[in-house]
């Protein structure tokens, strides 16, 4: 353990140090003995506002001209950060980096900005005579949380691409505020899966394992309305059945399934905020239209969605709107119980719907999409966040790291929640879903922290 504070030119995701200025000794640099550095902490949770500490300096050295010499270190870094933020192919960035005597473990936080005042008349005496400026109050702006120096990861392998949970639980992510994912790989070998939804799920809203993220449509205790039937001993469904609307009788928009919370025998863990995927399909020269509701089993208000088109012939997997269980912030476990979704459908031509399952995607804790328009393969489709909170995503070349072509990315709060957790995973080839396929993933995080990390690893 050794006290520092420094200004750090590195790139991110361990990156080595480009260059560094040591703020405290060695440099022509030391601070003010109380009020050397006036730390902010940030008023809410936003990890990408700013904060501006001051750091209050005594610069010295032995002639003026290596007085001059330590102030333009300091210049130099100015310099640097302004190049990060003004130049988007800037890939080394400022980071202010501290570390009190006694404390085990050391952080850094990105720099936006820095300007300084010299508080002495510049032919003062002491200047001229001395070669010292008594105080150089450095104003930092910075982005408002600490990151660790250290890489942490997470990684799961084999996971079922229809609502699979990546078992994050193994490693605690330590902090204050949910950690930055600096990249997150998904891959698996010679895979044809093009698109991918994630969500985060921690203990915090209720337990990982009785958390239900697939809702099978082929249950026989969930309602049906007259044109639609059970349909069993399909292995290309999830649980082998499904729901098949005929539209025999009515063949405008109208309630074909409901399920409720109790019908899959999920409970007070099902709370949050989730996207719903639906699993369906259409027979030949069918078109359809579904919408999704969502309401309370024994009321009559029900939250009605957009209608999305089925097309496909194939499994495939739609996103058909977003809920919240509980409608109301409720903490008793009836009301996720009774929490109930439909599924409404009309035919605009052919014959048939099916209807496999809902997955539930938790978006609450921090949720990506990501589609790359070209088969995985062998490759990584990869998703980076920068420190100033940037997120792109590529295919890219799982040996070489060279990349393929970029791909549309949708984050919703992404981050990964403290705590121990899973993430919830749903993915799909260009044209179909396959039951059987599966997706790996692996992580690079950085964990943050709002003042002082301590021994927290």
């Amino acid at each position: 353990m050794a006290i520092t504070l420094q200004l750090v030119r590195r790139a991110d995701l361990g990156g080595a140090a480009v260059s560094t200025l040591n703020l405290l000794t060695g440099e022509g640099f030391d601070i003010e003995y109380y009020d050397g550095w006036m730390r902010s902490v940030a008023p809410g949770m936003n990890p990408y506002g700013s904060v501006v500490d001051t750091v209050n300096l005594i610069v010295s050295a032995a002639t003026t001209d290596a007085l001059a010499t330590a102030i333009q270190k300091l210049d130099q870094k100015i310099q640097e950060t302004s190049w990060y933020w003004d130049d988007t192919f800037e890939n080394n960035s400022v980071w202010l980096r501290g570390q009190l005597t006694n404390e085990s473990q050391a952080y850094w936080a990105l720099v936006r900005e820095m300007s300084y005042e010299i508080g002495d008349s510049i032919f003062s005496p002491y200047i001229i005579r001395g070669n010292v400026m008594r105080r150089v109050s450095l104003a930092v702006n910075r982005i408002p949380f600490w990151e660790g120096v250290t890489i942490k990861s997470h990684s799961d392998t084999g996971v079922t691409s229809i609502g699979g949970k990546a078992d994050f639980s193994g490693t605690v992510v330590d902090g204050d505020i949910p950690g930055r994912v600096g990249t997150i790989y998904f891959y698996e070998a010679a895979s044809n899966l093009t698109e991918v939804w994630a969500g985060f799920r921690s203990t915090r809203l209720g337990g990982l394992a009785s958390f239900v993220p697939v809702w099978d449509l082929g249950l026989a205790a969930i309602d049906r309305d007259a044109d639609t039937t059970r349909v069993t001993g399909e292995a290309t469904a999830y649980g082998t059945q499904y729901s098949r609307c005929a539209f025999t009788a009515v063949q405008t928009m109208l309630t074909r399934v409901s399920i409720e919370a109790l019908d899959v025998g999920a409970g007070a863990s099902q709370r949050g905020e989730f996207t719903i995927l639906l699993r369906a399909k259409v027979a030949a020269n069918t078109t359809c239209y579904v919408q999704l509701a969502d309401g309370y089993t024994d009321g009559s208000n029900w939250r009605i969605q957009s209608a999305v088109k089925i097309e496909s012939n194939s499994w495939y997997l739609y996103p058909i709107g977003t809920v919240s269980f509980p409608a109301t912030r409720s903490s008793t476990v009836n009301d996720l119980t009774k929490c109930r979704l439909r599924i409404m459908a009309r035919r605009m031509a052919g014959t048939t719907l099916d209807m496999d399952c809902l997955i539930f995607i938790p978006s609450g804790e921090g949720s990506i999409y990501i589609n790359s328009g070209t088969a995985i393969g062998s490759n990584y489709l990869t998703t980076y966040t920068h420190p100033d909170g940037r997120i792109e995503a590529i295919l890219e070349n799982s040996a070489t790291g060279e990349p393929i072509e970029t791909c549309d990315v949708r984050p919703q709060r992404w981050g990964i929640p403290n705590g121990t957790g899973n993430l919830i995973i749903a993915a799909q080839q260009a044209a179909v879903s396959v039951l059987g396929d599966t997706v790996s993933v692996l992580t690079a995080e950085y964990w943050r922290w709002r003042t002082l990390r301590g021994a927290e690893d």
